[in-house]
Parts: C-alpha cells; sequence; structure tokens
C-alpha cells in the first residue's frame, strides 16, 4: 500500500474509531440512564405511596381519638339512655327514617333540624370537621360530612343531612361495631356528594360497652392534592395514576373516567408480573399495538403503623422518548460531528500525503537522474522540514560528486595530452 493510502486511511480509522466510541458510549449511558431513572421513578412512587397511607392514618387516628372523648365525656352515653325510654325503639326508628328518606335531598324536616343543630352536631362542625378552616386553608374540606349513631343505629349528632336516619342495616356500621374500625373503599357518596373514604369507628367506654358508631366522609381531594404536589415537585415528568385495588382510576394526571377501567394500566401491570425481574417495565408495545417505549414504575399500599392500607396502586408512567430527547439529539450531533471528522480527515490526510509524496517524488527524480550521470541535476524543494534538509543535503552530494569528477577527469585529460604530443616528436626527429 502507498504511503498516501496509508496516512488517509489512518486518518480515516482514528476518526470513525472516536465516533464509534462516542457513539457506543452515549448508548451505553442511556441503558444506565434507563435503569436510574426507573429506579427513581419507583422510588418515587414508593414515598408518594406512603404519604398516602400516611396521612390515610392520620385521619383514622383523628377519628379515632375524637371517638375515645365521646366516650368519656358521657354525652353519647345520655342519648342512649334517653332511647331506651322509648316503648318500641325498632318501629320509633323505623318510622323516622322512612319518612326521612321520603323527603327530597334539600328539605330538611325539622326532626332533621333539632339532630343536625345539636350541641353534639355543633362540636363535631368545631372540633372536628373544621370546614371552614381546611377551605380556607387547603382550599377543599376535608371532611365532607360526619356523623354519630347510637347504639340502635340512629342518628343523634349530624354536620349534614345525611341519606337516611337510621345506619344499623349497613355493612360499615356492623364492621365498625364489630371489629371497632371499618375503612370503605373508594366510592361516590350520595349525602355529600363527593368521591370519598369512610372512615367508621366504633365508640366503647371504658368497661368495652358499646355506645355507638362515629363515621367520617373524607374527602379524596386530599389524597388527589398529595399526588398533585408530588406531580409539581417532579417537575410533571412522569404521569401519576392512582388504581384501586381492582384497577379502577381514582386519579390521573391525563384526562380520566373517575371508577373507569383502565386498559393500559392492567396491561403494563400484568407486563410486570410476568416479567418479575424488575417492579417497573420498559415496555416497547401497548395494548394496542402502538410501538410508544415508556417506563413504567407501580407500587401497591401496605398501610402504614396498624392501618393496614387500602390496596391501591400508583402507577408512575413515562414516553422515553421525551426523556431521552437530549440523548437523542446528542447522538445526531454525535453523527454530525462524526461525518465533519471524517471529511476533515480525509482533506487532512490528502494535504499531509501531499505534503510527502510530492517532496519524495523530487528526490526519487533527483536520484534517478543522478544514476544516469546528470551530476548538474538540483532537488527544487525550499521547505523547511526534514525534506528540505534532504533537498539540501541531496544538492551538496550533487555538487560534491561533480567537483570530485572534475578533480578525477583533469589529470586524466593530462596525461592523454601528453601521450598524443610525443609520438610526434619522435616523428620529428626522425625526419632530422
Amino acid at each position: 500500500m502507498k504511503i498516501r493510502k496509508k496516512i488517509i486511511t489512518g486518518f480515516l480509522c482514528t476518526a470513525l474509531l472516536v465516533g464509534v466510541f462516542g457513539y457506543v458510549s452515549i448508548g451505553m449511558s442511556q441503558k444506565v440512564l434507563k435503569e436510574t431513572i426507573g429506579q427513581s421513578y419507583l422510588v418515587l412512587a414508593n414515598n408518594t405511596m406512603q404519604t398516602i397511607d400516611r396521612q390515610l392514618h392520620r385521619m383514622v387516628e383523628q377519628i379515632q381519638i375524637y371517638s375515645r372523648g365521646l366516650a368519656r365525656d358521657g354525652e353519647l352515653a345520655k342519648l342512649n339512655q334517653e332511647f331506651e325510654q322509648l316503648e318500641n325503639i325498632q318501629q320509633y326508628i323505623d318510622l323516622q327514617d322512612k319518612a326521612w328518606i321520603a323527603e327530597s335531598k334539600e328539605t330538611i324536616t325539622d326532626f332533621m333540624a333539632n339532630i343536625i343543630n345539636s350541641e353534639l352536631s355543633e362540636e363535631l362542625r368545631e372540633e372536628l370537621e373544621l370546614r371552614n378552616f381546611h377551605e380556607e386553608k387547603q382550599g377543599h374540606n376535608v371532611f365532607a360530612e360526619v356523623f354519630i349513631t347510637n347504639k340502635f343505629g340512629a342518628n343523634v349528632a349530624q354536620t349534614a343531612k345525611t341519606s337516611d336516619y337510621y345506619q344499623a342495616d349497613e355493612q360499615w356500621w356492623q364492621d365498625a361495631k364489630d371489629n371497632g374500625l371499618h375503612i370503605s373503599e373508594f366510592h361516590y357518596d350520595k349525602s355529600s356528594g363527593i368521591y370519598s373514604v369512610d372512615v367508621c369507628v366504633g365508640i366503647n367506654d371504658k368497661e368495652e360497652n358499646f355506645l355507638g358508631v362515629i363515621k367520617a366522609v373524607l374527602n379524596i381531594q386530599e389524597v388527589i392534592n398529595i399526588l398533585k404536589k408530588e406531580e409539581e415537585q417532579a417537575g410533571n415528568m412522569p404521569d401519576f395514576k392512582l388504581l384501586t385495588k381492582d384497577k379502577r382510576v381514582i386519579y390521573s394526571t391525563k384526562e380520566y373516567e373517575v371508577f373507569g377501567k383502565d386498559s393500559k394500566a392492567t396491561f403494563y401491570l400484568n407486563k410486570t408480573k410476568i416479567e418479575k425481574e424488575h417492579p417497573y417495565v420498559f415496555a416497547t408495545k401497548g395494548p394496542f399495538g402502538d410501538e410508544v417505549e415508556k417506563i413504567v414504575a407501580h407500587v401497591q399500599s401496605k398501610g402504614y403503623r396498624d392501618f393496614e392500607g387500602l390496596g391501591w396502586i400508583l402507577m408512575l408512567e413515562h414516553e422515553t422518548a421525551e426523556v431521552f430527547a437530549p440523548i437523542d439529539r446528542m447522538k445526531k450531533f454525535l453523527l454530525i460531528i462524526t461525518t465533519v471528522a471524517l471529511t476533515l480527515s480525509i482533506a487532512i490526510g490528502l494535504f499531509i500525503s501531499h505534503s510527502i509524496c510530492h517532496p519524495m517524488k523530487k528526490l526519487m527524480g533527483f536520484a534517478t537522474q543522478i544514476g544516469n550521470g546528470n551530476l548538474n541535476a538540483r532537488v527544487e524543494i525550499y521547505s523547511e522540514d526534514e525534506f528540505g534538509d534532504l533537498a539540501n543535503s541531496f544538492n551538496k552530494m550533487a555538487q560534491d560528486l561533480r567537483m570530485i569528477v572534475k578533480f578525477i577527469s583533469g589529470p586524466q585529460r593530462n596525461n592523454q595530452t601528453q601521450t598524443d604530443k610525443t609520438p610526434n616528436r619522435e616523428k620529428v626527429e626522425v625526419k632530422n
């Protein structure tokens, strides 16, 4: 291979190796970044779910503490004693419940007003519900509705009108009575007109005699605000999606239908269960065959302390194209730089090879002329580099050769002249 080709090939290989190394390095960095983002989304999801569980636990604890105060002050026991004076307690409750349900939602009868405006109801509003305080501070009421029943299941105090008067036929009331606590699934509460979680606590005196049940309707907005705060702190990067344990939507960053089934969420959750190696996935295909790669991380509620949790699922998902957009731009930029570098390598290789090969051709031509006996040949190279020094040396060599040849050829010509003259002299002497 000629020197020109060697030089150009060397430059091309160097530039290509640099480009390939850079591209591979970015690819490896992207892979590491994928795993890092997957882990960070998992940590974020876990921390957010823990915040939700802690908040729900705090609400439950608040109701439990209040229920103990009710048991101590004797007010509920007094109301139970008044009820016990009735001749037919259940008949009285059934009649009042039927009349209550028959009224329109907006109507408040004198019987209802007496309960809603009682001292115990006022105490609920001032000490537990704190509607004005929460609406001013947080923009929504935390407890949409709070009411207390006696041990017979009839309402004896409430912050607003409920949908019915008798509660002992409800499963939540029976669970609270038997187990001390009932926390409902996420649902729509007809009385308050909001999506909520019900916290129901059984009330017992110090002898563990059952006195009644307190029910607080926790506004789901309290949970949604936690998610929105985390979204904002995360720079609105991943999409948040909170699901019930049967995968119905409670909240989503994107447009959603409350209680709607999310087929994509179900798909990604099933995919995670199948792969099992990570609690997050890099899904290249969605449930409908879409080729959008996503990072999907999820966690399930595990509760907090004695609160067992509701089994809710929090999913964080983000399209990798958006996450890795800066890296993709870097790849394209590197490709352009590599192309420019290859072009410059060819140009520089040609220039350098010319600066080497052209003087070498002149030196080779000079050597050929010297070999053919042309001692007057000169190398016309005037660069101030090694080739210039070599040319000067060659020219000096040619000059020295000319002097040597001239020095050697001078005596030879004199001898030849004398040899030519001697016979003539002999001829002259013979003639004489």
